[in-house]
């Protein structure tokens, strides 16, 4: 274990870049803010499924405030209206275990780069917390598949890949008993088991789900898992040879393209750091967009894409792009990006 997200020698790139420039110092201190808060206000993580929908307001479509420390006030911005139904609240339970997610990466980050016990240790409190109580998030009420605290499978392997990858970062602190390493793996072979019970074959959510199961499979190097994950029936080579197109385009369209790509860079990240080049077979999709858009860099509206989205805004994945590939086209796309 250890080293899946960032090696020694990143973690030194990342402090001289920290030294170098201002714009960085900024990053790391938003960071830093998000999780001293969630450190010092320690909010109750619910026992509960999440819901899905229900986080707008009904009367003009504005998103509710979130508060991950009010988990009973959802308000609205345009009309002031607070929502307090039981619906709301379910949506506030799936929406702040999305932000819980993010901010153990964050705390994961800052421990491996700038140190401080305090962040290994929220960490490891919130995987802890999971794991006494996974069995007790109810698994039933599901829209698209089996998951203990969503509603969809997909939403579980979101959580599940985050949850890995803050428990690499932070893995190596000596806040972690024996027990607590081994509560942790049994989390998350618990979750992959149920993940893996539901194959959507040719589906955006299947790539997902092999996300989630991959990043445990590369945390613990467990050989018949990740042959699943890459090379199974559903695995990761068969939905790039059976979703793209002969441009390089995934058939279900623009938005399910990008948001495949983003989260399949999470697994070409981890294998990466396993030397397991994902990054060959992933080219296609970096190049396929690159074809299609307009010379004011939008998309036609295809099935159901945004009209006038455009590929700027997804110059965060270009911006990985360029790094792994050092592509011209990805680097003049990015200096119009900014």
């Amino acid at each position: 274990m250890g080293c899946l997200v960032l090696t020694e020698a990143e973690v030194q790139r990342i402090r001289r870049q920290l030294e170098e420039f201002p714009w960085y110092r900024r990053v790391f201190a938003g960071f830093r803010e998000r999780v001293d808060e969630w450190i010092e206000r320690k909010p109750e993580i619910p026992v509960e499924k999440g819901r899905a929908f229900w986080e707008s307001c009904p009367n003009d479509g504005t998103l509710l405030v979130f508060d991950p420390y009010d988990r009973y006030t959802h308000r609205c911005p345009k009309c002031g209206t607070n929502w307090s139904d039981e619906k709301y609240n379910g949506a506030w339970v799936r929406i702040f275990q999305d932000w819980l997610q993010r901010r153990a990466i964050e705390a994961g980050i800052l421990y491996r780069v700038l140190g401080g016990e305090k962040y290994a240790e929220v960490v490891r409190d919130a995987l802890v917390h999971y794991a006494d109580h996974y069995e007790e998030y109810p698994l039933a009420n599901n829209l698209l598949g089996p998951t203990r605290l969503f509603q969809s499978t997909y939403l579980e392997a979101f959580w599940l890949n985050d949850m890995v990858v803050a428990y690499d970062l932070v893995s190596e602190s000596p806040c972690f008993a024996p027990e607590d390493h081994a509560k942790i793996r049994q989390l998350f072979y618990a979750s992959t088991a149920i993940i893996r019970s539901f194959d959507e074959r040719i589906s955006n959510r299947q790539a997902f789900n092999n996300v989630g199961m991959g990043a445990v499979a590369l945390l613990y190097d467990d050989a018949e898992l990740l042959e699943h994950v890459l090379r199974g029936p559903s695995g990761f080579e068969f939905q790039l040879q059976a979703s793209l197109l002969e441009d390089g385009l995934w058939y279900e369209g623009e938005n399910y393209h990008f948001a495949t790509l983003d989260h399949l860079l999470n697994l070409a990240e981890l294998a990466r750091h396993r030397d397991i080049d994902l990054y060959t077979p992933l080219r296609p999709m970096f190049e396929g967009p690159l074809k299609l858009m307009y010379p004011d860099f939008t998309f036609p509206s295809r099935k159901d894409g945004w009209f006038g989205r455009g590929i700027l805004y997804h110059k965060d994945i270009y911006e990985l792009g360029y790094a792994r590939y050092r592509d011209e086209r990805m680097g003049g796309l990015l200096s119009q990006a900014y």
